[in-house]
Formats: structure tokens, C-alpha cells, sequence
């Protein structure tokens, strides 16, 4: 199918097929079709669950059909309809349907969240509810719908079991997922692993606030560790959180997991491209946790790093009192000399990071800030050169030249010290 939708990023929308079975309108998620073919013969196969219809194989694909009518209770009828190719989950599924009606292209902010009379912690077939025109468009849970026929394709909660007993309660994680039966398995899988210092939110908004009015009470980083999140959300989905959270200078740091059931290969690339940390199907919670330790583990490898690293810069820089002043001193001079250039202050250096280390982040801002002076002197002398038109005043004016010659090498000087000593660019 032709999706243009995937090769946005961030844009919190996404296209609906519209469908029906009887008089009822349902919908689902276009990124999670393949393809729809017209009814054919299927192949019974024995002692399956009620709703599966049986096998076929287009193009030489074994794919299950699954009968959506009897999964919702609804009425059979002798209409044979249409079969959706379904890719979620690693699974190709083909669901029986009666009619397509087409393709509706919406905001999550847009899609209801049915409330705890239709959705509550046993789960629900229904994640959503769209009003279009006059009539109601109910977004179904394929999912929910493929693991009560085969739990198996689920989240595989043995992998959790079979670890070892450990504590990884200093690490807070936020969970933006919209289904409370998932949310439910993902809490308790991750508090088996250690991680018992769960923040859990039901849609990507409701988690942007959360993380939005942490950041304004300072410290975000220290209270936030991980972020997990899904893609398909009420409000505002998985990819405009994760865009929302990587285009900060802050809170970039935190590292962050999509988890969801929609990851394939064209997915994967646009996750990548909003600059997620990882990338996982929802069957895989013991990946899952994998990827959370190894991702928090490195970045506490490089708070240590960091911090071992910024320390010898220190020593080495060797600024002390006296050389911060006659660096200031320098500075006013060189302004003073050339009219208006402000140098940078070096007591502004060194800036705390999010693990408490001093780093040196302005050492590249310091360089560009000289080489500028460099060429805006150059500047300086030659118009004096050429402003001077007999041999007192060239005379005055190379003194005040030299002058400023004496203020600008003390500076760079300093400035060379930094960038020679230093191990690293930050």
C-alpha cells in the first residue's frame, strides 16, 4: 500500500483504513498493513482456536485468517468480503473482513480514549474511538485480538523468569503505553528485573507533562532515567514524544526505547531518524530489559568517564585566581582596543553536567570567539596602517597596535594551553 505517512516523523498523525463488518465501522492503523486482496478459499486446519479460519498461501507465504466477526461476537453472514494483510509483532495475520471504505488521515489528539467501562485492566479489543461525520470509527486492538487466540505471541514473561534476583532500584524509568493490560505486563516484568521505580503514564502526552514539569523543577536528568515508550497513542503518539524529547538540549541525554508491536524495517528508520536509543517489538520483554541495562550502564560508564576526564582538564588547565584575572583583564583590554568584540569569560568554563562533573563546554565557543579576534585585529591594523598619513602618527600608531598585539597574545596564549592540554572535544 501507498503510506506517505511513514516517511513523516514526528507529525503526531496517522492514516486510518475505515472497514466494515455488518453495519459497524472499525478501523486500524495503516502502517500495520501489508496489503488487501479479494476473499479466497482457505484451508481448515484442525483443533485451532474458533476464530481462525484456516491457511492460504499468496505468493507462496503460509498466512493465518482470522474471523474478526466471531473474535467481536458479531452475527455471520454469507457476504465474503475482503482479507487485510496484517505485519505487527513479527506475525502476518489476514483478518476476514466485509467491506473497505477508505483511508481517513487523523490527529491522536483527535482519537478518544474509550473510558474503564469499555477499557479496563482485563483489556479491551478497542484502543480508540474516532467521530467522523456521522458516525463512529471504533480502532480495534489486533494485538489484544491475536494474543487471546494464540497468548503465546504475547509478551513472553518466561524471559523474565528465568532471571537472577537483582536491585536496579536506583534508576527511574517513565512508561508512555495507552493499553492498561500491556502497561500492567510491562510494570510487573520490569519490577521481576530489578526496576521497581516505575513512572507509568497512559499516552504520550500525558507523559510529556510529566516530564515537562519535572525538567521546569530543575534536575530533570537525576529523576528521569529511561523512557519507555509505544508508538500508537491517544493524544500524542510514541515517534512525537521521542521527536519532542530528542530535539532538546537537556533531555536528549535520557536515553529512550520505542516498544512497540509496529516496529519493522521502515518503522525502524524513522525512529532511528528522530533519534531513538532503541527499538523493540512488544513480544520481546526480555530484550527489552537487556536493552534497558545496557543503555543505563553506558551511561553510567560515561558519567564516570566524563568525570575522571573533566578532573585532569582542571588540573591541567591550572586556572587560578590570578590567571582568571589577568585572563578578564586581557579581555577588557582587547575589547577596549578593538571597539566591540566581548571575549568570553573563562571563569564561565566549566558548567555542571547531569551526573554533577565540571566539563569544559565552552573550549570550542572560547576558539571561534579568538579566531574571530584574530581577523577582526588583522581588520585593526591595516585600516590603522592605512588611516595613517605621515610618520608621527604612524609612529603613535604602532605602539597602540603593539598594545593591543600585547593584550591579544596573553589571551591566545591561554587559549592555545586550553586546546593543546586538553584530551578531548566536548
Amino acid at each position: 500500500m501507498d503510506t506517505n505517512i511513514l516517511l513523516e516523523s514526528g507529525t503526531n498523525e496517522l492514516e486510518v483504513l475505515e472497514f466494515t463488518l455488518g453495519d459497524n465501522h472499525y478501523g486500524i492503523n495503516v502502517a500495520k498493513i501489508r496489503e488487501i486482496l479479494q476473499y479466497m478459499p482457505v484451508t481448515p486446519v484442525p483443533n485451532t482456536h474458533p476464530s481462525v479460519e484456516g491457511i492460504f498461501m499468496p505468493r507462496d507465504t503460509m498466512i493465518t485468517v482470522i474471523n474478526l466477526k466471531n473474535c467481536l461476537g458479531l452475527p455471520q453472514t454469507d457476504e465474503k468480503g475482503l482479507f487485510i494483510i496484517t505485519n505487527f509483532n513479527k506475525l502476518n495475520v489476514a483478518f476476514h473482513v466485509d467491506q473497505v471504505i477508505g483511508i481517513h488521515r487523523v490527529s491522536w489528539e483527535n482519537i478518544i480514549k474509550p473510558d474503564e467501562t469499555i477499557s479496563g485492566e482485563d483489556g479491551s479489543t478497542a484502543t480508540g474511538v474516532i467521530k467522523m461525520n456521522d458516525r463512529l470509527i471504533v480502532i480495534l486492538d489486533f494485538e489484544a485480538i491475536v494474543a487471546s487466540i494464540s497468548p503465546e505471541t504475547g509478551l513472553r514473561v518466561n524471559d523474565i523468569e528465568q532471571m537472577e534476583e537483582r536491585d536496579r532500584s536506583d534508576a527511574t524509568i517513565l512508561i508512555a503505553e495507552d493499553s492498561a493490560l500491556l502497561s500492567k505486563l510491562i510494570t510487573d516484568c520490569l519490577k521481576k528485573s530489578g526496576y521497581t521505580k516505575l513512572i507509568v503514564t497512559e499516552n504520550g502526552q500525558e507523559a510529556w507533562d510529566k516530564i515537562r514539569h519535572m525538567q521546569a523543577e530543575g534536575d530533570v536528568l537525576k529523576k528521569i532515567n529511561c523512557i519507555i515508550t509505544d508508538i500508537e497513542m491517544p493524544l500524542m503518539d510514541g515517534h512525537r514524544l521521542t521527536k519532542l524529547v530528542k530535539s532538546d538540549p537537556e533531555l536528549r541525554e535520557i536515553p529512550l526505547i520505542i516498544f512497540s508491536s509496529l516496529v519493522n524495517e521502515e518503522m525502524r528508520r524513522k525512529g532511528e531518524q528522530l533519534g531513538a536509543d532503541a527499538q523493540l517489538t512488544k513480544p520481546e520483554i526480555g530484550q527489552l530489559v537487556d536493552a534497558i541495562d545496557k543503555l543505563l550502564d553506558r551511561q553510567s560508564l560515561k558519567c564516570t568517564l566524563i568525570g575522571k576526564q573533566s578532573q585532569n582538564l582542571r588540573t591541567r588547565f591550572d586556572f587560578n585566581q590570578r590567571n582568571l584575572l589577568k585572563t578578564h583583564a586581557a579581555g577588557n583590554l582587547l575589547h577596549n582596543g578593538l571597539g566591540h568584540v566581548c571575549l568570553c569569560d573563562f571563569r564561565s568554563l566549566f558548567v555542571d553536567d547531569q551526573c554533577g562533573n565540571k566539563l569544559p563546554v565552552l573550549i570550542d565557543e572560547v576558539l571561534r570567539s579568538f579566531l574571530l579576534l584574530l581577523h577582526l585585529f588583522a581588520d585593526k591594523v591595516k585600516n590603522d596602517e592605512n588611516g595613517c598619513d605621515d610618520d608621527h602618527n604612524r609612529k603613535d600608531n604602532t605602539k597602540s597596535i603593539q598594545g593591543k598585539s600585547a593584550s591579544f597574545n596573553l589571551i591566545a596564549s591561554i587559549c592555545q594551553k586550553v586546546w593543546i592540554d586538553s584530551d578531548m572535544r566536548i
